[in-house]
């Protein structure tokens, strides 16, 4: 008998208690409600605290309870979107004042993450939606609840570089979507950010997209202020150079080498810059898209830059926008030097006195 106690004792100690333990009892999350979770058969069962009586009934047999229980079977645990999200989720979630029930039923959601059915509570005891259910298992994890604007926001994503941002709101007890914005990172090696924005209002669609670069791979190389109150940057990442003009507030209007073409020739398949130099002191960068010819071009007396600006030619019409000396970064220097050296593999050295292409610097 003692040997069989010691044995017996041994398992209780190794084991976590959940295993043997047939019925466990949530009662953390309402003063009104507790949760009986039966771990053979798989089910979870919310009941009122004074009759005991059945209010919802859940299938959890595809949720780990061992593995739940190692971090202890407590409620309204949300740590989004990739941490620990709790069996039980009791909380508001179309803004009516009463608080609903989201219950793991698996790990269906983004990259095996948890899914929740969703009960909203109604007059006459709660029901599940199928319409907060879908969002609560198509995104990644459960969505989050804003309740200052009365709005519910789920993401979801496919490797590093595709992430979905949407925002649904509560329309006549309804779940209806309001936003949808969808970023692609790094277009095709670049650091580009697109941003790809759908606005959902009284039946129709308003589409936009923005574009953004990600700081921390941005290598400033020149920059200045024009007259206008934009700022043209011209940037090195990876080897590559880039361009891009940004409004006052810091946005970018427009950007060029966004898709830059990989492969020896660059002048002749597209993606590149042109430094031209000639006998006079004006030195001029250039590159073209489909409508329009760009040249970033500074002037120097004595070495001390004199002028500075952009001159663009579209529909046989030349626009010259004024730069401000005082505003300079930088140096198109070392845009020259780094082309020379071909630590820059998408600019190409042309000197007008000698009237051809160069791989070094004249």
């Amino acid at each position: 008998m003692q040997q069989l106690k010691g044995i017996l004792l041994f398992f209780s100690l190794v084991f976590p208690a959940v295993i043997f333990a047939q019925t466990i009892r949530i009662d953390d999350f309402s003063s009104r409600y507790y949760a009986e979770v039966h771990v053979e058969g798989g089910e979870l069962y919310i009941k009122d605290k004074q009759t005991n009586a059945e209010v919802i009934f859940a299938d959890i047999s595809d949720v780990d309870i061992n593995y739940e229980s190692e971090s202890g079977l407590s409620s309204n645990v949300i740590q989004r979107p990739y941490g620990d999200q709790s069996l039980i989720i009791y909380e508001d979630f179309n803004f009516d004042g009463e608080k609903d029930f989201a219950i793991k039923n698996g790990y269906y959601s983004c990259y095996g993450g948890p899914s929740f059915l969703i009960y909203i509570n109604k007059s006459n005891g709660f029901y599940l939606d199928n319409d907060f259910t879908s969002v609560a298992q198509e995104y990644c994890g459960i969505f989050g609840v804003d309740t200052e604007t009365e709005t519910i926001h789920a993401m979801t994503k496919s490797g590093c570089c595709w992430h979905r941002f949407d925002t649904y709101k509560v329309e006549d007890g309804k779940l209806e979507i309001v936003q949808s914005i969808e970023e692609v990172y790094g277009i095709r090696g670049t650091p580009f950010i697109e941003s790809y924005i759908t606005e959902y209002k009284d039946g129709e669609e308003v589409f936009q997209v923005n574009v953004d670069v990600d700081r921390s791979e941005v290598n400033v190389q020149f920059s200045f202020d024009l007259e206008n109150g934009s700022n043209v940057v011209l940037f090195k990442s990876h080897d590559f150079l880039y361009y891009m003009q940004t409004n006052p507030q810091g946005e970018i209007e427009f950007a060029f080498n966004r898709e830059p073409v990989y492969g020896d020739d660059y002048q002749d398949i597209g993606g590149s810059f042109v430094y031209h130099s000639n006998a006079s002191n004006r030195k001029e960068l250039q590159f073209n898209t489909i409508d329009a010819g760009y040249a970033i071009y500074y002037e120097e007396v004595n070495g001390a830059l004199s002028n500075v600006g952009i001159v663009v030619e579209s529909n046989e019409k030349i626009y010259e926008l004024n730069g401000l000396i005082d505003t300079v970064y930088g140096d198109m220097k070392v845009i020259l030097e780094e082309a020379g050296n071909e630590s820059l593999k998408n600019v190409v050295l042309f000197d007008e006195r000698y009237d051809d292409e160069s791989t070094s610097i004249r």
